[in-house]
């Protein structure tokens, strides 16, 4: 700091002259801009003229400054283009900002006076991710203070595009002694008046809706104000396209009573139905306690073309002493959900790449969350993917505690349903997955045969999920290879031929098992055809042919067949009369109709 001053004292001792320089260097800096005249008695009453100092990346005119022996100020004078970023050092804040402030004041020794601020330029950035930020997009904010020797009254008025809050209130002055238990008195009304603004801050796919307002009254001690009044939403909305929940025709009432605030209700419309929230939550304690109860009706979670999932029922969600806690009962009335065809592989958790970040923990990682939930499927209930699709019903008690696993205790049945593997279209003749234990590793016991075949060839899948145990199956007894054979081609195995057949049937499995995750055909493989003559004289060889088709209804098929030796090629489209008896038409080098009954003799 540089000081310089000019004077001498006077008959009454008491100094006059003028202060000739004064600098303050670093942040926040100062500057006095011109000497300024300066009286000090010798009571210690104290009198600055005008002044103009630089300060703060703007300017001060101090009209004039006064302080009496009681210690009574009085002062007038202005404030323009002030920048908050130069109280960094003082003033540490989260976000990014440019914030510019003028302010106006007048103060009298009888101690009524006013001051107002307000931002005069800049913004304020909110961050979002490492990389991106939104601008608050700040329109107005203004404080306005007025005395009158007894109490302090201000106003407050905030707007920009998000948000807008007034506040009113007041304070005794007591003489400028203003503390954390100075009691306050005031009111506070903030509005949403469209929250579709906020869906920028939480990131695309998201879409919000509707408005939420508040009317609060202050009261309290200043250092723990109280706050009571009431919370309400209208026209709410919530939609994510990446999961498909969408939440529509949403209400809110609830209501703000000291350290307490209760949701008397929260209500979304969701499909057909609805749901319905209402709960407390207790600031009263250094650690919240919350407790939410919900009820589902026929709500539509979410609803999109491969997941859709209806349910009804009712939990309860609590928050208290520190640990969160889960319960209640959900049926689904309808449920569709589907896998994802195919995508690329996750790297497991053990895995770490050398220059990457690791992935940040899930919060829920650490949470103390307990939970007692039961899942009812309902009967309505279809699950696709990895090559299934079937019908589920069945009751899953699914618990959870602190620093534990998920287990699960229920069984889930299969009802009816599909199942591709060795590139057929298998039919689940049985199905049930039980869970008495970890939640990711229930035990299995399914069977699943080819669809209309005379001896029943399947597999049959039992043991866990973490180490199952597949077994070829047939009604009959007869050999493993015959069961493939039956299986893959639809016939018992018949010599070298077959086994070249099962070989090259063995050679298509791959793109069988890509296309049973893609789900384009129901059939695509290798079959051998037999040496035959047609009507018109011409005897076709036998021959390996390559089989892509789709299963149209459970009898209808229809397919493309194309022969490796002959380079032949024909639409073929099959109808299933019964287990033996069938009508097969080919449209393509040669014409053919065929009906054909077969008896078995083996």
């Amino acid at each position: 700091m540089q000081l310089a001053a000019a004077g001498g004292l006077g008959h009454d001792n008491g100094w006059q002259g003028s202060v000739q320089k004064l600098e303050l260097s670093g942040k926040p800096g100062l500057s006095l801009q011109a000497p300024a005249a300066l009286a000090i008695a010798a009571d210690g009453q104290l009198k600055l003229g005008a002044a103009r100092l630089a300060a703060l990346g703007g300017s001060l005119s101090i009209s004039d400054f006064s302080r009496q022996a009681s210690g009574a100020l009085s002062s007038h004078g202005s404030a323009r283009g002030i920048r908050l970023a130069e109280l960094g050092p003082l003033l540490k804040l989260p976000v990014e900002q440019n914030l510019q402030f003028d302010a106006d004041w007048g103060l009298n020794p009888s101690g009524v006076g006013q001051l107002a601020l307000w931002r005069s330029g800049g913004d304020v950035q909110l961050p979002l991710d490492k990389n991106r930020h939104a601008a608050l997009g700040l329109k107005t904010a203004r404080l306005d203070v007025s005395l009158d020797g007894r109490m302090l009254a201000f106003n407050v008025n905030l707007d920009s595009r998000f948000a807008q809050a007034q506040g009113q209130g007041s304070l005794p002055w007591n003489g400028g002694r203003i503390d954390g238990h100075t009691p306050l008195s005031g009111n506070v009304r903030a509005s949403l008046p469209a929250l579709s603004a906020l869906a920028e801050l939480a990131g695309p796919g998201l879409v919000l809706g509707g408005k939420l307002s508040a009317d609060l009254a202050l009261s309290g001690p200043l250092g723990e104000p109280q706050a009571q009044g009431a919370i309400r939403g209208e026209q709410l909305k919530l939609e994510d396209h990446r999961t498909g929940i969408a939440l529509s025709d949403g209400s809110l009432q609830a209501r703000i009573d000291g350290r307490r605030l209760s949701m008397q209700q929260l209500r979304f419309v969701s499909g057909k139905g609805d749901v319905t929230a209402s709960g407390s939550l207790d600031f009263s304690d250094a650690q919240p306690d919350a407790r939410v109860k919900v009820v589902l009706q026929r709500f539509s979670v979410f609803d999109k073309p491969n997941r859709r999932l209806v349910v009804s029922g009712q939990s309860e969600l609590a928050f208290v002493g520190g640990k969160l806690s889960l319960t209640g009962r959900i049926r689904s009335d309808q449920g569709r959900v589907g896998l994802p065809k195919l995508g690329a592989p996750d790297l497991g958790a053990d895995v770490v790449v050398i220059g990457r970040a690791p992935p940040e923990p899930s919060a829920f990682a650490s949470m103390p969350l307990t939970v007692a939930l039961d899942l009812d499927l309902g009967e309505r209930f279809r699950f696709s993917g990895q090559g299934l699709d079937v019908e589920l019903s069945g009751l899953v008690h699914v618990s959870a505690n602190p620093g534990e696993a998920p287990a699960a205790k229920g069984q889930v049945k299969v009802d009816k349903g599909r199942y591709k593997a060795y590139g057929q279209d298998l039919d689940i003749t049985f199905g049930a997955i039980t869970f008495n234990g970890p939640l990711d590793n229930p035990l299995l016991n399914v069977q699943a045969k080819r669809r209309l075949s005379p001896v029943g060839a399947g597999v049959e899948v039992s043991g866990s999920v973490s180490a199952p145990k597949v077994r070829l199956i047939a009604d009959e007894p007869m050999t493993d290879k015959d069961k493939l054979a039956w299986l893959v081609l639809g016939r018992a195995a018949s010599g070298d031929r077959d086994n070249n057949d099962l070989a090259a049937s063995a050679g298509m499995m791959l793109a069988g098992s890509i296309n049973d995750h893609i789900g384009l055909f129901d059939d695509l493989g290798v079959s051998s055809r037999q040496e035959k003559t047609l009507a018109n004289g011409t005897v076709s060889p036998a021959e390996q042919v390559v089989t892509v088709g789709r299963q149209l209804t459970r009898e209808l098929y229809l397919g493309y067949e194309y022969g490796i030796s002959s380079a032949d090629q024909a639409v073929k489209l099959a109808y299933q009369l019964s287990k033996s008896w069938s009508v097969i038409l080919r449209a393509g080098t040669a014409l053919s109709t065929e009906s054909r009954y077969t008896v078995r003799f083996d």
